[in-house]
């Protein structure tokens, strides 16, 4: 090859790369359509509006399935995000992050969807400090009427909605969200918590927040700014909490923590939000979620299955029963349906006995 030749080559390249990058920058960031067949790979956790259960996967995003007929639950559709992590729902708008970006998805009646607005760091960089109009997630559908009310997340959520503020924790901070106008996100606070908070759980005015060092409550007395108004410091140890009244339940993984750290449920007093009590600690291998009603609370062990403990007492829980032959992870319990979330499917129970649930279906 000649020099001049490879002088053409040289200059040919940059100019391609820079054509190619204007048209991609032109016509918008668009990531894969047609995606109704993914399957579950890496599960998150599950959020419950209504008749829909809405799946978050770490590698595939969001599917969506009605469980009208809990006996046979249909995938109505998917929203592909990168670097997905959770969601939850107000109104007929679903708020998710993809890396440090939080976007609003309108879900339409015909689960289409469209990106309503955007806001935070996006990866890769090309994009500014905020975007909004459609283009960023991908959408298959299947028309039915989305009837979009409150809704129910799990113990490993990140993301709450209270009223209309959205709370999300990430790289240790706890951020509010102005959500009034579903078509902006504005940010009203960032308020730095621990580096190891990994759960969030809202209850009665106030939010548990989970990390691997201890448990930390915030009022939401100013809601455009929560107040840390409670600490309940533990062994290192992975952290989902859920509460009932004045009792807060914690499971405690210790994972591939040092040799201080062990797998406990704690059942804390918080009657004194300012000065939460651990009543009762009780051994449980390696434990996962958990879920609480009446004076009943199922926590998972992961891949070793699943207990029911009776907390009539929360002084003296007692076990139920242990179910071995499953993978868990975290649940929700609407009325007589327990939703369990594995770590790569999801199985729903009837649950109007909780002693003998019974499986209804799976999804996958």
């Amino acid at each position: 090859m000649s020099i001049k030749s490879k002088q053409k080559e040289v200059i040919s390249f940059p100019f391609i790369l820079s054509l190619l990058t204007l048209a991609f920058i032109s016509v918008g960031y668009r990531l894969p359509q047609n995606l109704s067949t993914e399957e579950i790979v890496n599960a998150k956790n599950i959020y419950l509006k209504d008749s829909l259960l809405l799946v978050s996967d770490g590698t595939n995003g969001i599917g969506i399935y009605s469980v009208l007929n809990p006996t046979n639950p249909i995938k109505k559709g998917h929203i592909y995000l990168h670097g997905h992590s959770g969601l939850a729902v107000r109104n007929n708008v679903i708020y998710a992050n993809s890396y440090n970006r939080i976007l609003a998805l309108r879900l339409n009646d015909d689960f289409s969807c469209d990106t309503l607005c955007s806001i935070g760091e996006f990866y890769p960089h090309y994009m500014g400090d905020m975007y909004c109009g459609t283009g960023l997630v991908g959408c298959c559908s299947s028309p039915i009427s989305a009837e979009m009310g409150s809704g129910t997340g799990g113990s490993y959520a990140v993301f709450a909605v209270v009223d209309s503020f959205l709370y999300y924790i990430n790289e240790g901070s706890l951020k509010t969200m102005d959500i009034s106008n579903s078509d902006t996100i504005k940010e009203l606070s960032n308020i730095y918590v621990d580096f190891s908070i990994e759960t969030l759980f809202p209850r009665k005015g106030h939010l548990f927040i989970g990390g691997r060092r201890g448990m930390y409550l915030f009022s939401l007395s100013n809601p455009s700014r929560p107040t840390r108004i409670g600490t309940l410091n533990h062994f290192q140890a992975h952290d989902p909490v859920v509460v009932q009244d004045t009792i807060a339940y914690v499971t405690l993984r210790k994972g591939s923590f040092n040799n201080n750290s062990r797998d406990a449920l704690l059942i804390v007093n918080i009657a004194n939000l300012e000065d939460p009590k651990v009543i009762t600690e009780l051994s449980t291998y390696s434990p996962y979620g958990l879920v609480v009603k009446d004076t009943f609370l199922f926590v998972s062990n992961g891949y070793n299955g699943m207990t029911l403990f009776s907390v009539a007492d929360p002084r003296n829980p007692t076990t139920l029963f242990y179910k071995r032959d499953i993978e868990t992870k975290d649940f929700i319990w609407s009325n007589n349906l327990l939703y369990m979330m594995g770590f790569s499917n999801v199985i729903l129970f009837d649950a109007i006995d909780p002693k003998k649930i019974k499986e209804l279906s799976y999804i996958y």
